[in-house]
């Protein structure tokens, strides 16, 4: 059985990406990209970029923060935890 305990904290870390994304990427590059000669389209692209780049961020830190806390059961070298 796998036991992974969370910080409570995770929420708000949670959160945290969700704002991030959309003050720090969306908004910018939806102002930025419609003047760079993509007009409407760059308000979609802005929306993609930022998708992408979330996605990414969030992967990255789960790898770095959850997984580590994963453990494999004891005697299953395989780590299959079915």
């Amino acid at each position: 059985m796998l036991t992974l305990l969370l910080p409570a904290e995770l929420p708000e870390a949670c959160a945290g990406f969700s704002t991030l994304r959309k003050v720090v990427l969306v908004t910018p590059l939806t102002l930025l990209l419609p003047g760079l000669g993509l007009g409407a389209d760059g308000v979609f692209w802005a929306e993609l970029i930022s998708q992408v780049t979330g996605a990414s961020a969030c992967f990255i830190t789960m790898v770095m923060l959850i997984w580590r806390k994963m453990k494999r059961p004891d005697g299953d070298p395989q780590g299959d935890m079915v």
